[in-house]
């Protein structure tokens, strides 16, 4: 008898462990589910914003995530929830969290998601934009290896996103991309602000239709 309950507890505990593993290997194939939805960088360090949504149909933890900017790092668990409830979204949640430091783009900024701190591996990025410039100020070059950004590394041409006016935030409005696929700066328009809501009064406008991103086409 005592034999069959360890028997029992052992069972228990290797039933525990697999789906421990199917769990994490579903959040891990998830991972780029998760898209820059809007970036807020006309302020300052205390007021700049970026706002990320779960694309994707399965539960992820982005509690152990970083954000880059220009090879400045923050953990996004020390970040400062605006909008949202914690670190684990639902299929199709935003959460809205503080910078935690100037996105300022007088001469251009990025700003990339990593699933740990291996920032120099391009594996280990999930999204990436850049604004303003053509030519590297950050994380671009793994960018475009991950094939998540266009560009030449050899040559060093970037993509970007025209900087966004005094009071607009960058709003992503692409169908088939970000979050894991080839991300356009035609995908993304300058606008208002819509904090912590679907980008759909963001890409609306006319004018980003004319330039053909992918919604618009």
């Amino acid at each position: 008898m005592l034999k069959f309950i360890a028997t029992n507890h052992q069972t228990k505990w290797l039933l525990s462990c697999l789906l421990a593993l199917c769990c994490s290997t579903a959040l891990a194939q998830a991972d780029t589910d998760i898209v820059i939805n809007e970036v807020f960088y006309q302020g300052d360090s205390s007021s700049d914003w970026i706002e990320l949504k779960n694309t994707g149909s399965s539960l992820i933890d982005i509690s152990g995530w970083w954000f880059c900017s220009r090879f400045n790092y923050r953990a996004v668990n020390l970040q400062t929830i605006l909008v949202g409830d914690d670190y684990i979204l639902q299929p199709g949640e935003i959460i809205v969290l503080s910078a935690g430091f100037d996105l300022d783009a007088d001469l251009g900024a990025d700003i990339n998601l990593y699933i740990n701190e291996s920032f120099g591996n391009p594996n280990s990025m999930v999204d990436f934009l850049q604004w303003v410039v053509a030519t590297r100020v950050g994380r671009s070059n793994e960018a475009i290896q991950r094939n998540f950004w266009s560009g030449d590394v050899p040559a060093g041409f970037v993509d970007f996103i025209d900087g966004a006016a005094a009071g607009q935030s960058t709003a992503f409005c692409g169908v088939n991309s970000g979050g894991g696929l080839l991300t356009l700066s035609s995908d993304f328009a300058n606008s208002a602000p819509s904090m912590g809501i679907d980008n759909d009064g963001n890409c609306l406008e006319e004018s980003f239709f004319a330039s053909g991103f992918e919604s618009g086409i």
